[in-house]
C-alpha cells in the first residue's frame, strides 16, 4: 500500500506523520497498480489553545482517522465485467519476459471456453488462429519483444467449439530500463460487424451489376425481339409439317426462351413494386409442400420444423414462393448422394437481427423468417463470396442460369429483408430469410392470403 496526501493546510508538506503543524489532511490509499481503496481525513499535530484543553484532543504527533469511505471494488468489477460482455471486448496481459498469459473472462467467453477448461499459454492462444493469421500475430510478437512495438490487426480464428468468428487484437508493449517486458491490450469479437460489412459490399456489387445487366438486356430484349417477330411471319408462310415450319419452331421456341431471360435480367436491374399483402409464412410453406415432396429424391429426407404460433409478414406471396422453390432446388441439387432438407420457421427479437444500414432498411419490433438447410458439399469462401452475382453457377454447364439466387436477393432486398448464407465445404448450407414482423392481430390473421 502507498498513500497519496491531498488538501493539506500546512505552509510545509513532507511525509504525512512529519508534520509540524496543526494540520487536517485527506489522504487516499491505493494498491500497487494505483487502484483507489480507502479515502481517509485525519487530524495530526498540535492542537489549538483552546482545543488543547478539551477531553479527547489528540497528543502532538500522533493522529485520528475520523472517517474512512471505502470504494465498493466488487461492485467496480462486476461494472467492469458487464461492460465487457455488452461491448464483447475482452482484456490480456502478456510477460515477454516468462510468457505467461493472462485473460479476462470476455476473453475466454470469446475463445468460447472458461477458466475451468482451460488456462492458456502463449503457444496455445496462438493456436485458435487460423493459420494466415498465426504469421501475423508471430511476427508481431516478435516485433514486440526486440522493438518495442505494439499492433492493431483484424484476423481470423477458430473457438473451442470449432466456430469461425472475426476478431480484433490490438496491444501496446510497456519497457522497463528501455527493455520490453510486458505488452497488454484490448480482444473485441467483430464477427457481426464484419458480416455486415460484407453484406453492404455485396449489395453494392449487386447493384452495379444489375445496372450493368440491365443495360446489356435491354439491347438484347430489342434484337430477340425483331427474332420473334420474323419466326412468326415465317410459320404463318410455312406448311405444317415442313422441315421448314418445324425449325421456325424451334427458333420461336429460342427466342422465347431469350425473352424471358432478359425480363429476369431486366427486373434484376429495375424492380417495379410488387403488390404486397400480409402472409403467413407457416401458411405459405405448408401449401407449397406437396409440391416440395415431389420435387425432392427418395434419397433424401425432408423435415420441417414450423414456429408454433403465425408468423405474418408483409410481402408478395407469389415472389416469395419462387424464393422458397429456388432454395429448396438448389438445396436438393447440392446432395446428389442423398441427405436431409430442412426447412424452419421462426421469430427473433431487434437485439438478435443485425439488418444491413440502407436507405430502405427499416426497423421493427421483431423479426420472422424461414430457413432452408441441406447436408450437402457445402461452399468455400470464394463461392460464397460471389454466391449472389447474376450468372454465377456452381451448377454443371447447361444446368443453371444463375439468376435463381440473384432474384431471391432481389426479391427479399425488395422487401426490407434480409437473404444470408452459412456454409462450410464438407458441412452443408443453411440459407436464411428474415423479414420485419407484422403484428400478430385477429385482423392481420384474418386477412393473410396464402
Amino acid at each position: 500500500m502507498w498513500t497519496h496526501c491531498r488538501n493539506i493546510k500546512t505552509a510545509r508538506c513532507g511525509p504525512i506523520f512529519t508534520l509540524h503543524a496543526t494540520t487536517t489532511l485527506l489522504y487516499d490509499v491505493r494498491d500497487k497498480t494505483g487502484v483507489l481503496m480507502h479515502e481517509h481525513r485525519a487530524n495530526t499535530g498540535r492542537e489549538s489553545a483552546d482545543s488543547g484543553a478539551a477531553a479527547g484532543s489528540i497528543p502532538p504527533g500522533s493522529s485520528r482517522f475520523t472517517e474512512t469511505k471505502p470504494l465498493d471494488l466488487t461492485r467496480q468489477w462486476q461494472l467492469m465485467e458487464q461492460a465487457e460482455r455488452l461491448a464483447r471486448v475482452g482484456g490480456w496481459e502478456l510477460d515477454l519476459v516468462t510468457g505467461a498469459l493472462f485473460w479476462t473472462g470476455e476473453t475466454y467467453r470469446i475463445h468460447e471456453t472458461s477458466p475451468a477448461e482451460y488456462t492458456p499459454s502463449l503457444e496455445s492462444a496462438i493456436a485458435f488462429y487460423t493459420p494466415a493469421s498465426q504469421e501475423i500475430i508471430a511476427h508481431a510478437l516478435e516485433r514486440a519483444r526486440t522493438e518495442g512495438v505494439g499492433w492493431d490487426f483484424e484476423l481470423e480464428l477458430t473457438t473451442a467449439k470449432g466456430r469461425r468468428i472475426d476478431v480484433r487484437a490490438s496491444g501496446v508493449v510497456e519497457a522497463r530500463d528501455g527493455r520490453p517486458v510486458r505488452a497488454f491490450g484490448a480482444f473485441q469479437d467483430i464477427t457481426e460487424r464484419k458480416r455486415l460489412e460484407r453484406q453492404v459490399v455485396a449489395s453494392e456489387k449487386m447493384e452495379s451489376l444489375g445496372r450493368l445487366a440491365g443495360g446489356i438486356a435491354h439491347d438484347f430484349n430489342n434484337w430477340v425481339t425483331a427474332i420473334l417477330n420474323y419466326a412468326e411471319l415465317g410459320l404463318a408462310s410455312s406448311a405444317l409439317g415442313t422441315s421448314e415450319h418445324q425449325s421456325l419452331q424451334r427458333i420461336r421456341e429460342a427466342a422465347e426462351h431469350a425473352s424471358a431471360l432478359t425480363r429476369q435480367l431486366l427486373s434484376l436491374a429495375r424492380p417495379k413494386p410488387a403488390t404486397t399483402a400480409v402472409v403467413d409464412l407457416n401458411e405459405l410453406l405448408q401449401t407449397m409442400l406437396p409440391l416440395l415432396s415431389g420435387m425432392v429424391d427418395k434419397s433424401i429426407t425432408l423435415r420441417t420444423n414450423l414456429a408454433p404460433r403465425p408468423l405474418l409478414a408483409r410481402v408478395n406471396a407469389s415472389q416469395f414462393r419462387q424464393v422458397l422453390l429456388n432454395l429448396v432446388i438448389n438445396a436438393r441439387d447440392a446432395m446428389p448422394r442423398g441427405g436431409t432438407l430442412t426447412i424452419q420457421t421462426f421469430e427473433r427479437p431487434q437485439d438478435a437481427v443485425l439488418m444491413p444500414p440502407t436507405d430502405q432498411a427499416i426497423p421493427a419490433d421483431h423479426y420472422v423468417g424461414f430457413s432452408v438447410s441441406d447436408t450437402g458439399e457445402g461452399m468455400d469462401e470464394h463461392t460464397l463470396d460471389r454466391l449472389f452475382e447474376p450468372f454465377f453457377t456452381t451448377k454443371p454447364g447447361g444446368k443453371g442460369t444463375g439468376l435463381g439466387l440473384a432474384t431471391c436477393y432481389s426479391i427479399v432486398n425488395a422487401s426490407n429483408g434480409l437473404l444470408e448464407v452459412q456454409s462450410r465445404v464438407g458441412k452443408g448450407a443453411t440459407f436464411t430469410v428474415v423479414l420485419p414482423a407484422v403484428p400478430t392481430t385477429a385482423e392481420n390473421v384474418q386477412a393473410a392470403p396464402v
